[in-house]
């Protein structure tokens, strides 16, 4: 099997290096391994030389193959191609990110990795990526006549409905015919756009996310949701319950789909395959970012050991990419708790970055340069 050429042309999944290379991987061969390690040695090189075999074992030992990138290569041959014929995983594709205009789910390959291998959750047989789902058509059919935002627009409730409500008319609409139950469905989702991404648009709960056979009935929902000051407990339950019932309207819709789901087949313990339609496939491991760090980013750090002289945010971006190993999901909605926590509301939001670095500051898990300030008066400062 050889996928290296069309591969090539995929996204990578970016390698961080201790000493600052990084080596972009685009698919699990020799030839992606070789490819990846001269990278790192010369297009992403950091601040010291990085002898070839080291950055192959390296990334040999990310994905959990022992004995370096030799052992790697015997299994490849014995084991990962067996592997991979018995599962029918015939070629490489992008199964996570969205193909189309206005996507309802927008997912990032690392998303999908830390809650595989940092979440502490397990291991799901399928996930809904939105894979070939055109959702662009979706929300085309039905933007300029929508029955459904009709009924919106009466109860005051724009974007929002009821399992219940619309189950019975589809029930209903069974009579007629399958084709216009499912119209009705449809054109239902479609109202519900906004309320789905970017709620429903995240793995922190299970609402993307099948463990078993069966679609199961219940499941978590962690909507991105945060009480700012001056919102009553009373008022914001109201909300999560809104979005509770659309994320459930969502979660039985894409339930039906026979596309959008990828199915989860671990190979090791730090490498899963992930299989779409036809044949398909994705590979994710821990520990891999979605971008390289800007390339002066890398060379102003590697230059220099004295890191104060820098900003306090390019350090952060810094230690981000090259010594964070958390589940970034889950610490960045942690961060957006903390912030509204404090008594700040929308109009002082200094930005998702800030308030993660205040997060970790406040957590003690970054060390910043030296400063006299805490996370209460940085915010304050930002208001």
């Amino acid at each position: 099997m050889n996928n290296t050429v069309h591969a090539s042309s995929l996204p990578a999944k970016f390698i961080p290096f201790r000493d600052f290379h990084i080596a972009p991987l685009t698919d699990v061969s020799p030839e992606a391994f070789k490819q990846a390690a001269e990278e790192a040695r010369t297009t992403f090189r950091g601040r010291a030389e990085l002898p070839h075999t080291t950055a192959l074992n390296h990334i040999a030992k990310t994905l959990g193959f022992e004995g370096g990138f030799s052992g790697f290569q015997q299994e490849y041959a014995c084991k990962v191609l067996p592997f991979m014929r018995d599962h029918g995983l015939k070629g490489r594709a992008d199964l996570i990110r969205p193909r189309s205009d206005f996507p309802f789910v927008d997912l990032t390959p690392r998303n999908v990795s830390d809650r595989l291998f940092l979440s502490k959750k397990r291991v799901p047989k399928r996930i809904f990526t939105g894979y070939a789902v055109d959702w662009f058509s979706l929300n085309d059919r039905y933007f300029r006549s929508n029955p459904w935002t009709q009924v919106q627009e009466k109860e005051g409730k724009l974007f929002f409905l009821t399992f219940d409500q619309v189950m019975k008319e589809v029930d209903q609409q069974k009579s007629v015919s399958l084709e216009s139950a499912q119209e009705v469905f449809d054109a239902a989702i479609a109202a519900c756009q906004p309320a789905i991404n970017p709620p429903s648009n995240n793995l922190l709960g299970d609402q993307l996310v099948q463990n078993c056979e069966e679609l199961e009935e219940y499941f978590t929902f962690v909507p991105g949701l945060y009480q700012p000051t001056g919102l009553s407990a009373e008022k914001f339950n109201e909300e999560q319950r809104r979005y509770r019932e659309v994320a459930r309207l969502f979660r039985t819709w894409i339930g039906q789909l026979d596309r959008g789901w990828v199915e989860v087949h671990p190979y090791n313990r730090s490498l899963f395959f992930l299989k779409g339609n036809d044949g398909d496939y994705d590979f994710v491991f821990p520990g891999f970012r979605d971008q390289a760090l800007e390339q002066a980013e890398i060379q102003s750090n590697s230059q220099t050991d004295d890191l104060e002289k820098a900003s306090a945010l390019h350090n952060f971006r810094h230690w981000l990419y090259f010594a964070y190993s958390g589940w970034l999901e889950d610490d960045a909605h942690r961060a957006e708790m903390l912030f509204y926590s404090l008594g700040n509301v929308p109009a002082s939001y200094p930005g998702a970055e800030h308030v993660l670095k205040e997060f970790f500051t406040h957590v003690r898990a970054y060390p910043p340069p030296p400063t006299k300030e805490g996370i209460q008066s940085h915010l304050a400062e930002s208001k």
